[in-house]
C-alpha cells in the first residue's frame, strides 16, 4: 500500500512540475511573441516619422563608423527629437528601453550604441545611398546640395562628398556633392 501511495504520490509531482513547465513556456512564447510585435511596430511607427530625423541621419553614420568624431549633441538631439514623437509609443519605448542613458555615453559606448541605433534605423527601410560619384541631371538637386552652394553644370561629373538618406520616394536628407575637377 505505501509503495502505491509513493507511485502516486510521485506521479501527482511530476504532472505538476510538468503543468509548471508548460505554463511557465507559454507564457514564456507569449512574451516573446508580444516582444516581436513589440519591435515591428517600432520599426513601423520609426519608419512613418522618419523625417523627424532629418539632419541627424549623416552624423548618426559618420559617428558609427568612426568617421567623425562622437559628439553627444547629436545623440540629445536625436533623444529630444524621441522624446517630443506624439504618435509613435511603441518607438519612444524601444528608445527609452534600449537608449535610457544616452547622455551619459562617452566615445567608447557611443560608438557601439550608435552602431546599434543605425543597424535600427536601417532595418526599418531608411536607407543612405551610398553612390560615390554621379553626373549632374535634371533631378540632382532632389537629392543633393553642393558644398560651395554653386550650381553644378548638368551633364557635369561630380563627387559624392556625403550620401542622401531617403524612405521609399521621399528624401529625408539631401547629400553633399562637389564638382569632380579633373585628374581626380
Amino acid at each position: 500500500m505505501t509503495k502505491i501511495g509513493l507511485i502516486i504520490a510521485g506521479g501527482a509531482v511530476v504532472l505538476g512540475a510538468a503543468a509548471v513547465t508548460g505554463y511557465w513556456l507559454y507564457k514564456r512564447g507569449l512574451r516573446a511573441k508580444a516582444e516581436k510585435m513589440a519591435e515591428e511596430k517600432s520599426r513601423e511607427e520609426f519608419g512613418a516619422c522618419a523625417s523627424a530625423f532629418s539632419g541627424l541621419y549623416e552624423p548618426l553614420y559618420m559617428m558609427a563608423k568612426g568617421i567623425s568624431k562622437y559628439r553627444p549633441g547629436v545623440v540629445g538631439d536625436w533623444a529630444a527629437r524621441t522624446a517630443n514623437l506624439k504618435d509613435a509609443p511603441y518607438y519612444r519605448q524601444m528608445w527609452d528601453s534600449r537608449f535610457p542613458d544616452s547622455s551619459e555615453w562617452d566615445k567608447e559606448t557611443g560608438t557601439a550604441r550608435l552602431n546599434e541605433l543605425l543597424d535600427f534605423v536601417l532595418s526599418t527601410g531608411v536607407c543612405r545611398d551610398d553612390t560615390v560619384e554621379i553626373v549632374v541631371d535634371g533631378d540632382t538637386y532632389k537629392r543633393y546640395t553642393t558644398m560651395d552652394g554653386e550650381m553644378i553644370e548638368a551633364g557635369s561629373p561630380a563627387v559624392v562628398k556625403s550620401g542622401y538618406w531617403f524612405k521609399d520616394d521621399v528624401i529625408l536628407e539631401k547629400g553633399i556633392i562637389e564638382k569632380k575637377t579633373e585628374g581626380v
